[in-house]
């Protein structure tokens, strides 16, 4: 019998190491990301992501760290998930499906960074970084995108630590945060060598503490703020099962009446949450959008109301076209409003993905009475088809409804469109009192410091917020409370920025530097690494 000797590279322990690791940098990951205040923390994922990978013999155990890290990580992020038990029992399937949602990215992200190691010798911390913040960049793209798990994201309790993401993009902060873990881990491994441990961790330590050391001189570049509004919210925490019974929602009217007048006072706009209006816009197309009932409320309160709606689009037959979650401005002086679609609907909950290339439409299915699908269960909406901005006074209001929230891309195309101020729609009430709803509040300070442009928020429950254009949150209310919200705030001033001009270079730089590794890969003299000269020569057995 002979014993087994240990390869080049390859560090001593448990053979489950990798393992164990791999699950901690997950669990990492995914405390991070929640509103702990924990997220100036992330480069500690980084750093055991890249110790895990380190003890990797193998592709098969990079592909297995790969597995269990991303498991880890959106089994920790992903459990409000388990709230929606109250609704539906099915949410344990969303939270089991929406947790193996990560494991193709990060397989790929571990099993490539140890492939570009073998290949080309660049370390596999690193390239793992790289692939992990490239590919979370691609997974705000598509009808699966689920953009949530954006580290920038952590962010909005710090949002200090979000200025430098005006020039880098939403991207940076991974990457910051990844590279960074990867050359603490790298300086880790060779402390041996003492000058250069030391040179790999003080690269690993600026390159994290520049972000929030250059907001200061960032913010100078910056050019002054536009005019003031001011803004009142309505928060009517009106309960799910209201909501989905047309008949219950309609009895709400007064209330919503009440709190319109009292959020109007001294105010140039009074913002509803999604959906806030009871019952469906039924809009006869090819017409004009009206919505008599919504302009008698705001004829009433005396200022322009921003609110969300169903918006059930129809021929003159009758027959629906189109169903739309959707927001609209009701004038006092009833002048004709645009309307907007959401364009980003939630997988299955909103929208069927992928069902513009399959030719379906579950709201346009027929129906028989007495019978029931199995798409009844799918989304019934369709995408809207653009950004539409909202003129109010000097305000350009681009809106956002729920999850199009974590979309940097599209808050983008909203100032590219002339937008100086973004509002945010939401019902959070479906996730009770778990942390989501104060993670989704805070998100917004990304949006903020991202495009230099102030946030209104209104949730039907709560957390309803104004937030000025550095991502500070100026005021805001508490979950389940019937209320109104109102303050001033500065709007966005003339665009700046790199992320405004030329989008995420952040993501970028990273694609830009895995096409060069790869292209050594595949083009470059074979690296031969000493790890798998030893296994040729048979040395992994001695004597």
């Amino acid at each position: 019998m002979g014993r087994r000797v240990k390869l080049p590279g390859q560090r001593r322990g448990s053979a489950r190491a990798h393992l164990w690791l791999a699950v901690a940098a997950g669990v990492a990951g995914g405390v991070v990301w929640l509103p702990l205040g924990l997220a100036p923390l992330a480069p500690l994922f980084g750093f055991l992501y890249a110790r895990a990978l380190r003890c990797a013999s193998g592709g098969r155990q990079a592909l297995a760290v790969g597995f269990w890290c991303g498991l880890a990580r959106y089994a920790v992020g992903g459990h409000p998930i388990l709230w929606l038990t109250r609704l539906s029992p099915l949410a344990v399937a969303f939270y089991a499906v929406a947790v193996l949602y990560i494991v193709p990215s990060s397989l790929l992200e571990a099993w490539g960074g140890y492939w570009l190691e073998r290949r080309t010798g660049f370390p596999r911390g690193l390239g793992t970084a790289l692939l992990f913040t490239l590919l979370g960049h691609l997974r705000t793209f598509g009808d699966l995108s689920l953009p949530a798990d954006r580290v920038a994201h952590a962010f909005g309790g710090s949002p200090g630590w979000l200025e430098a993401t005006a020039y880098g993009g939403p991207a940076l902060i991974a990457l910051a945060a990844s590279l960074s873990g990867a050359l603490l881990e790298e300086a880790w491994h060779r402390r041996r060598a003492r000058r250069l441990s030391a040179m790999l961790a003080s690269a690993g330590a600026v390159l994290w503490i520049a972000l929030p050391a250059t907001a200061g001189a960032l913010k100078r570049l910056e050019p002054p703020a536009g005019a003031a509004i001011r803004v009142g919210i309505v928060q009517p925490s009106v309960p799910v099962q209201d909501k989905i019974d047309p008949r219950r929602a309609a009895a709400h009217w007064p209330e919503l009446r009440r709190l319109t007048r009292e959020a109007a006072a001294g105010t140039d706009l009074v913002v509803w949450p999604e959906t806030a209006r009871p019952g469906r816009v039924m809009w006869e197309w090819p017409g004009p959008f009206r919505d008599p009932e919504m302009e008698a409320v705001a004829r009433e309160a005396g200022v322009p109301i921003l609110y969300g709606c169903e918006i059930v689009r129809i021929d003159r037959a009758r027959r629906l076209v189109h169903l739309f979650n959707g927001a609209s401005v009701a004038w006092p002086d009833g002048r004709r409003s645009d309307w907007y679609g959401k364009q980003r609907l939630l997988p299955l909950a909103e929208g069927f993905p992928f069902a513009r290339y399959l030719g379906l439409d579950p709201a346009k299915r027929h129906r028989t009475p007495g019978r029931h699908s199995l798409l009844t269960m799918l989304g019934n909406f369709t995408p809207g088809p653009r950004p539409t901005v909202f003129a109010v006074g000097p305000a350009r209001i681009g809106v956002l409804i729920c999850y199009e929230g974590l979309y940097a891309q599209l808050a983008r195309a909203y100032r590219r469109a002339g937008a100086n101020v973004l509002a945010v729609i939401t019902n959070d009430a479906w996730w009770g009192h778990s942390v989501f709803p104060l993670w989704h509040a805070r998100v917004v300070a990304a949006r903020a410091q991202e495009l230099g442009v102030p946030v209104i928020r209104a949730a039907n429950n709560g957390i309803s917020s104004l937030t000025d254009r550095e991502g500070r949150m100026l005021a805001r209310t508490r979950l389940d409370e019937v209320t109104v919200l109102r303050g001033n705030l500065r709007l966005g001033g003339p665009p700046f920025g790199a992320f405004f001009r030329w989008g995420d270079l952040s993501a970028a730089a990273a694609g830009l530097a895995l096409a060069v590794l790869a292209g050594w890969a595949a083009f470059g003299p074979r690296r031969r690494s000493h790890a798998s000269g030893a296994a040729r020569r048979g040395s992994v057995q001695s004597p």
